[in-house]
């Protein structure tokens, strides 16, 4: 049986969001059901509707000019546009959501983290790194400071910056999604705390915390996300 290149190698169908005037990145990208579509985390395009660029290292050094951006009205996620080419093949992109998510379930994450803050010059060629973990909850992510809401996975792993957008896939089948990444969530413990009686009778209190930071992924397999998908990307060019 013939093995699609996506269950070796998903380089293919992952890329870079470029803003092409700033020549700088935006975020990750991920191809979905045809090689010229691809999904991105929405925060990663705002208000960058123009002047974009996707850029997959595994195609080649060709760049692909972004035609439309629709972006969902609540979930963190964007559908990029790029015109067909004859030189596209049907197995750069990912074809299949998973539909049985389950707790505990283990996931892969793949792309090209900066790991510098956004939008900054493009580094010589991309490194890409595959990230390793499982879901430890489910729940719906509210975005602190922007309108934001879906249905996401708490990963076991931190997200670096330049993740986002990227795809998050089953350990067995590099064909199939479970979401894309979006953002971290970061939590604390404080591991030393001390209080001092400062002028006035006033109190002062120091802390000292530590913090972790579980990577975010939006879940592809919720009605209002997946609906959406179905409408704006038929499985049909």
């Amino acid at each position: 049986m013939e093995i699609s290149i996506l269950k070796t190698d998903p380089r293919r169908a992952t890329g870079k969001v470029i803003h092409d005037s700033r020549n700088a990145v935006a975020g990750s990208c991920t191809a979905f059901r045809h090689p010229h579509v691809a999904l991105t985390a929405a925060h990663c395009v705002a208000g960058l509707e123009n002047g974009l660029s996707l850029r997959f290292p595994g195609r080649g050094q060709q760049s692909y000019r972004v035609t439309e951006v629709v972006q969902h009205e609540s979930a963190d996620i964007a559908i990029l546009w790029t015109t067909p080419t004859s030189n596209h093949h049907a197995d750069w992109a990912f074809q299949h959501i998973t539909e049985d998510i389950k707790l505990g379930d283990p996931f892969i994450a793949y792309g090209f983290p900066d790991e510098q803050p956004s939008l900054v010059p493009i580094p010589e060629g991309f490194e890409h790194r595959l990230f390793r973990g499982h879901y430890q909850r489910y729940f719906d992510y509210q975005a602190p400071m922007a309108k934001y809401r879906y249905f996401a996975g708490e990963m076991s792993i931190a997200a670096p910056a330049g993740l986002s957008g990227g795809p998050v896939l089953l350990p067995n089948d590099y064909s199939t999604l479970t979401g894309i990444v979006t953002t971290n969530f970061d939590s604390y413990t404080t591991i030393d705390s001390v209080e001092e009686i400062i002028d006035e009778g006033k109190q002062h209190k120091h802390e000292i915390r530590r913090v972790i930071s579980y990577g975010i992924a939006l879940i592809l397999d919720y009605a209002d996300v997946l609906h959406w998908l179905n409408e704006k990307i038929p499985t049909s060019p």
